[in-house]
């Protein structure tokens, strides 16, 4: 026999014995309800059993043998499933001490299913150029993320939620909730953080900073044991680790990269080495093609290593590697935008997406409007994140900030926090490491010009 020919995974005696042991003690069912669902069933009549005992049960009632037919002889009238078809089913006999193990091999032979009709897909986009190949990519993630994360039952009563938020305000009473992933900066810090679940973007025109920054947070994150990863469209691994060592020994990344250390530099590089060598961030420079490549990517270091942040370094790059042309660019910033914030609150991790701000001629200073392409990005983000260093334009600060001395330092703003507001802090910044770092004090136009001092290395 060959393959084409043989019948896909399966395994009808174990789909049998479940729903046995359902119908003989039904009150066992809200135990699969989380791992099971009818179409995860290979024979059709065990599906439509399965979907009545689900029915019967969400009915109040209890699934037995005659509340299950009934259901089916009203609903399902022409299944073919009689008392009779339930007693056999009922005549296979196994303790329900083994319920999960068995619920669990139905979903895992359902999930391998699965695969396989997601790998027929696949091979059309190779004998028929009809099928764009954007379009065969784009299926392909979202049809095997569906594989991975499908829960049968994500309906909660408003009695469980209560008790959830019970738990959370319980908590944050006694001290026991857990903030949110901090950043090393006190107003980020006095907010809750970074919140897994959500997208944070941060923008800002070209050479502002925004992906020292976003190294800064990922270092930050991984030190406090927060496993992270890091995608960037145009530093290979080792440049993006020569950023972070840069941060860690105050030698310049070009010079780690492209110059011999002399014997002091190398102590203190060693020194860094040894901090950030079994630092919990993981790159992948292939991934960074398509955001296809990053999502799939992202999906395998959440399971492999337990991932809790993901960088993206940035995106209107991704936009230029992506070569379907299907979408214009607001369509497709806005759809990625989308995409990656449901993908954090599916996989309950932060991601961080990196952007650039369109150039305004009547002002250098960011405003949430700017962010280039698309007001789709606000929208989908849970936080956004501008920063602004009038250094770089020869200016200085306004407002309730024009009396800061712009060199050495930069403005973070919070335009947009979802259930913390917003505001803005001046930080440091060490031009030689393209590094963000915490102020003791705030320099003054009025002051002599020294060094901004760090209160403390964010990491």
């Amino acid at each position: 026999m060959n393959m084409a020919q043989q019948p896909l995974v399966n395994d009808q005696k174990c789909e049998q014995i479940v729903l046995s042991i359902l119908l003989s003690a039904e009150q066992l069912y809200a135990d699969t309800a989380e791992i099971l669902s009818p179409e995860m069933f290979y024979n059709p009549k065990h599906a439509l059993v399965y979907k009545a005992i689900s029915q019967v049960f969400a009915q109040g009632e209890s699934p037995d043998i005659i509340s299950v037919w009934k259901w089916l002889a009203q609903h399902e009238p022409k299944s073919g499933i009689d008392e009779t078809t339930l007693f056999d089913i009922c005549s296979t006999y196994c303790t329900s001490i083994y319920l999960q193990q068995h619920c669990l091999r139905i979903r895992e032979l359902w999930q391998r299913r699965e695969l396989w009709r997601i790998g027929q897909k696949l091979l059309a986009a190779g004998t028929d150029e009809a099928y764009p190949l954007s379009d065969a990519l784009h299926d392909a993630v979202e049809a095997i993320g569906a594989v991975e994360a499908n829960k049968a039952s994500t309906i909660m009563p408003a009695s469980k939620v209560m008790e959830e938020l019970q738990g959370i305000v319980d908590d944050n009473i006694s001290g026991k909730r857990p903030k949110g992933i901090l950043t090393g900066f006190k107003m980020l810090d006095g907010k809750g953080g970074l919140q897994r679940s959500d997208l944070v973007v941060i923008a800002a025109e070209f050479s502002q900073g925004k992906t020292s920054l976003a190294i800064d947070l990922c270092v930050k994150a991984a030190f406090l044991g927060h496993p992270s990863a890091f995608y960037s469209t145009e530093m290979t691994n080792c440049q993006q680790m020569a950023r972070m060592m840069a941060g860690q020994c105050g030698i310049s990344s070009r010079v780690i990269m492209q110059e011999p250390l002399t014997e002091s530099q190398l102590k203190v590089f060693r020194h860094g080495g040894e901090l950030l060598h079994d630092l919990p961030v993981f790159f992948d420079d292939t991934a960074t093609i398509s955001i296809e490549r990053i999502i799939v990517s992202i999906r395998r270091l959440v399971l492999k290593h337990h991932i809790e942040m993901a960088f993206i370094d940035y995106l209107q790059v991704l936009q230029t590697n992506e070569s379907g042309g299907r979408l214009n660019e607001e369509q497709f910033f806005g759809t990625v935008a989308r995409r990656l914030k449901n993908l954090a609150k599916e996989l309950n991790i932060c991601i961080v997406l990196l952007s650039q701000l369109s150039r305004d001629k009547g002002t250098t200073e960011p405003t949430l409007s700017r962010l280039r392409g698309s007001g789709q990005i606000a929208e989908a983000a849970d936080m956004v994140l501008l920063i602004y260093r009038p250094e770089m334009y020869g200016k200085g600060y306004s407002g309730e900030y024009h009396k800061v001395r712009p060199e050495g330092t930069a403005l973070i703003r919070l335009a947009k926090g979802r259930n913390v507001g917003t505001g803005d802090f001046i930080c440091g910044y060490d031009a030689l490491t393209t590094h963000f770092f915490e102020l003791s004090r705030i320099p003054s136009t009025d002051d002599p010009v020294t060094t901004p001092v760090e209160t403390e290395r964010p990491f």
